[in-house]
This record gives structure tokens, sequence and C-alpha cells, in this order.
């Protein structure tokens, strides 16, 4: 082989086609980045709606069964201190315990399932910093005046 018919490197890329090349990286960077906080909300409200439904269904099963249940223990207690006072306790007790439940899983509502973006945010913040530390790099300095 003569040095004329040996191949010779490819000549480097044009400047313009890396800048988009490293543009179509960063778009697709922050459209993966917007994606990822999407999927994050809605696995956190599909936990919510879940936890919300059967807390529902849960307190309407309760109360149907309390309501029986009381009105038999009403019944049977007001035969030894009167109807008034026994329905007066009945309801007083189940007040208090209607109260803690509301408020154990009403906290639970409020603290616990909240969506968990906490990431996503950070890498939402890295990305704007890396973004704006490529725009510093790219920016042509400034010729004297």
């Amino acid at each position: 082989m003569t040095p004329d018919t040996e191949r010779l490197p490819p000549p480097p890329e044009p400047v313009a086609e890396s800048l988009r090349d490293v543009s179509d990286g960063l778009s697709r960077l922050v459209k993966d980045h917007v994606e990822l906080a999407r999927a994050e909300l809605v696995t956190g409200a599909r936990r919510i709606a879940f936890d919300a439904a059967l807390t529902g269904t849960g307190a309407g099963l309760l109360a149907v069964s309390w309501l029986l249940l009381m009105f038999a223990a009403g019944y049977g207690l007001g035969t030894i201190i009167g109807n008034g006072l026994a329905f007066l306790i009945i309801g007083g007790v189940h007040g208090l315990i209607g109260f803690a439940l509301v408020g154990v899983f009403g906290q639970r509502l409020r603290s616990k399932d909240k969506p968990d973006i906490h990431n996503t945010q950070e890498e939402i913040a890295e990305d704007r910093h890396f973004l704006h530390r490529v725009g510093e790099i790219m920016r042509p300095p400034h010729a004297p005046a």
C-alpha cells in the first residue's frame, strides 16, 4: 500500500453539528425529567386515592354495623339504667371513637400520602445549573469596545 491509498481518519465534526447534538441531548434530558416528575405524581395520587377509598368504605361498613350493635346494646342497657341514659352513654363513647379514627386517618392523608417528588426537584435544579453553565460556555466572549 502506498501512502496515497491508505485510509485517512474522518475529519472532525463541524462545531454546529456538535452543538446540535448537545442541544438534542439536553432536550431529551429535560423531557425525561418531566416524565419522571409526572410518573411520581401519578403514583402518589394513586396511593392517596387507594387509601381514601378504603378508609371511606371501611367507615361506611363500620357505621352500619356499629349502628345496629349500639341499638342492641342501648336497649339491653336501657333495661338496667333507662333508655335515655343508656343511649347517651353509648353515643358519647362512639363520638370519642369516631373523632379518634378521623384524626388518625386524616393525619395519615395529610402527612404520609403526599407525592414524593424531592428527588425530581433536586434533579431539575441540577439540570438548570448545568444548562446555565453550558449557556455561559457557549456564549461568545464580548468584543472590546
